[in-house]
């Protein structure tokens, strides 16, 4: 309280100062954590919670400490629940999100246990199917446990084409269909939809997709990102650099190439004379000077500089924002709308955003959630 609130220019007073390569606010947090003796147990999972089946009130957590057998954590006040979004739950992501194969940059510790463990004591949810939100690209890129935001080819030409080897997008707007006012401008995007004809839908994913350029785009620079100190778990925490003339990654086996298009199409899976005609097609607009099927006016160049190349393409998004349901107090409530006793939660699982995109206010939810859930169970009496 007594706290205000302005709009600055990015990198104005939101900067947090640190001399960490990244993550200095979660630096600084972690500093205060320390300066106020908090044991923190990273290998001590929670694995369920403890509830009085009398008074359906949350008495602690059951937890998991690595290599020893479960035990029970009690609460003298309560528990709150802040263990983040699905996005690593492969069956939360089907069953909710409903775009097959979508990646993300954040923590691959985000698996929906937290979610798991609310319904168990009688949890509504809510807001499952919002997800923040279809970014770009991404690209399967084993080992690595989390993904790379991918990038066009700077020079060349290049064009993505779906399931049926042709292209179903301008390629200059990502994801959805050409649905902005005018040919090349950006289409808004509002909790992972865009607006087609007055409603929000989803983006076509025509899986799968590829990205189809050639040696020029390849030698323009590096596609997978960009690299250490960049957004993402995977450069960040699991070390990945990405090679800037891509050959890495052609040895990873993330790209594909052949001396011929029908060559190409054969070993990604295409059809191997409708997409030679794709590209040859393309190549006649761009000598024609315009994209007359989906409006797109920047990168007209032609794919003819063998080898050509392809990357499979994957919907990539930034985080997940369903969960239990929570009133303004952080009380998590059952399916009638009344709190569960003694149980809270914060961050971004069970969010209160809804049909519009987050844009960014993930980190200020969890300081203000995290404030008054922290506040409301600390003015509980002990139920010991």
């Amino acid at each position: 309280m007594g706290a205000a609130s302005e709009s600055l220019p990015f990198g104005g007073s939101w900067t947090v100062p640190g001399t960490q390569p990244y993550g200095n606010l979660w630096f600084f947090l972690d500093q205060q954590l320390q300066s106020r003796n908090i044991q923190v147990l990273y290998g001590t999972p929670a694995m369920g919670l403890v509830q009085n089946p009398n008074t359906i009130e949350i008495l602690g957590v059951q937890a998991n400490p690595s290599g020893g057998t479960t035990i029970n954590v009690a609460a003298k006040k309560g528990v709150i629940l802040c263990t983040g979004g699905y996005e690593y739950n492969a069956q939360m992501v089907r069953d909710f999100i409903g775009i097959p194969n979508v990646k993300f940059f954040g923590s691959p510790y985000d698996t929906g246990d937290g979610i798991s463990m609310a319904e168990s004591v009688g949890a509504a949810l809510w807001h499952m199917d919002v997800y923040a939100a279809p970014t770009g690209w991404s690209a399967a890129t084993p080992p690595y446990q989390a993904s790379s935001q991918l990038g066009m080819p700077s020079k060349g030409g290049y064009i993505i084409v779906g399931a049926d080897s042709k292209r179903f997008i301008n390629e200059t707007q990502s994801p959805g269909p050409n649905t902005a006012p005018s040919p090349g401008t950006t289409v808004a995007l509002v909790a992972g939809k865009y607006l087609s004809h007055g409603q929000y839908v989803t983006p076509p994913y025509p899986q799968p997709i590829h990205l189809i350029f050639d040696s020029v785009g390849f030698g323009a620079g590096g596609l997978f990102g960009s690299g250490p100190g960049g957004m993402g778990w995977i450069y960040t925490v699991e070390g990945y650099k990405p090679d800037p003339t891509n050959k890495t990654e052609l040895a990873n086996g993330w790209i594909t190439s052949a001396s011929t298009l029908a060559a190409l199409a054969a070993a990604i899976g295409k059809d191997q004379t409708v997409l030679p005609a794709e590209v040859n097609n393309w190549n006649a607009m761009v000598a024609g000077g315009a994209d007359t099927e989906f409006g797109r006016t920047t990168g007209l160049t032609a794919i003819s500089t063998p080898p050509y190349y392809a990357i499979q393409l994957l919907p990539l998004c930034y985080n997940t924002q369903g969960g239990p349901v929570r009133n303004s107090n952080a009380q998590v409530l059952d399916h009638k709308g009344n709190p569960i006793p003694r149980l809270y939660s914060a961050g971004e699982m069970g969010e209160v955003f809804s049909y519009l995109y987050q844009c960014c206010r993930n980190v200020s939810a969890c300081f203000t959630m995290g404030r008054i859930a922290a506040t409301s169970a600390s003015n509980l009496m002990s139920w010991e």
